[in-house]
């Protein structure tokens, strides 16, 4: 496992989120921020054209840090709509996304069905392909584990 990715997850299981939550505080919600995660030198910010690059027309698969295995599909419509499916899932939601600034911003994949919830923030990438959502509210918590070109999953 490359050593951004031990950041990430230890910085998660060493502030509680490897468990599940445990009713403290809300600190325990998040993961290590942003300059945290780039106090690693393999660890590097990825710049919004990038991050457009890689997004605009394409389906991204997303993995949340506490839930290892639950994958979501995302194509990123260059409208700027969005639509979602967790793997096992047989209807797509929908949502936005865009940018806010230099603020990588969308409808967080899976929250459509418990009250859809933006997120904003930034990217940072590591060794073998490791791509880091990190925002102020939650820290580093999302995992971008694949990309592919176009909407391969017809969303």
């Amino acid at each position: 496992m490359a050593l951004g990715a031990s950041l990430v997850l230890a910085g998660c299981q060493s502030i509680g989120l490897g468990n599940g939550p445990t009713g403290q505080d809300a600190r325990e919600q998040q993961g290590p921020s942003l300059a945290e995660l780039l106090e690693d030198p393999n660890m590097v910010p990825v710049s919004e054209a990038e991050v457009r690059r890689y997004f605009i027309g394409n389906t991204a698969y997303w993995e949340r840090l506490q839930e290892p295995g639950l994958l979501y599909g995302v194509y990123y419509d260059p409208s700027g709509e969005q639509r979602s499916r967790e793997r096992q899932a047989a209807e797509a939601t929908f949502g936005q996304w865009g940018f806010e600034g230099a603020s990588f911003c969308q409808t967080e994949p899976g929250s459509a069905e418990d009250g859809a919830r933006e997120g904003c923030g930034s990217f940072a990438a590591g060794p073998d392909g490791l791509l880091v959502f990190c925002d102020a509210e939650s820290g580093c918590t999302w995992l971008v584990v694949g990309l592919n070109e176009g909407n391969s999953l017809s969303l």
